[in-house]
């Protein structure tokens, strides 16, 4: 469970750094290449993170609660950043978004990976 907890947490950073330079590659139009290939490097490696969390855990769960996750620490670090204006109602959609990670992690049936030996499935049929 720390695994996942160090996953998640840094993949959800990363996310966020990345998000503040395309920001930043908006604002400076004279270092948008410059803001741009940093955030771009800054965001390959956390693949990683997001690889080991299907190794870890359900692929559906991990997808949801990584995305999940990255969007809401984008957001507080835009909000934390920039001081964008926000409405009662975005704040109330941030919330739901969290109700609904906590709804995918707890109500999730399977929490461990899939068995190492289990075939992908074939989603084309050859004639």
């Amino acid at each position: 469970m720390l695994k996942i907890t160090l996953f998640l947490g840094l993949f959800w950073l990363i996310q966020a750094l990345v998000t503040i330079g395309f920001k930043l590659s908006s604002l400076h139009e004279k270092q948008f290449w410059l803001w741009f290939c940093a955030a771009h490097a800054i965001g390959v490696p956390s693949l990683w993170f997001l690889v080991r969390l299907y190794k870890e855990m359900s692929e559906p769960v991990a997808f949801g609660l990584a995305l999940g996750g990255a969007f809401l620490a984008s957001q507080i670090a835009l909000f934390i950043a920039f001081r964008p204006a926000t409405s009662m109602v975005q704040w109330v959609g941030v919330l739901a978004i969290c109700g609904g990670m906590v709804m995918l992690a707890v109500g999730s049936p399977r929490t461990a990976p899939i068995d190492a030996d289990a075939q992908p499935v074939e989603l084309v049929s050859e004639p």
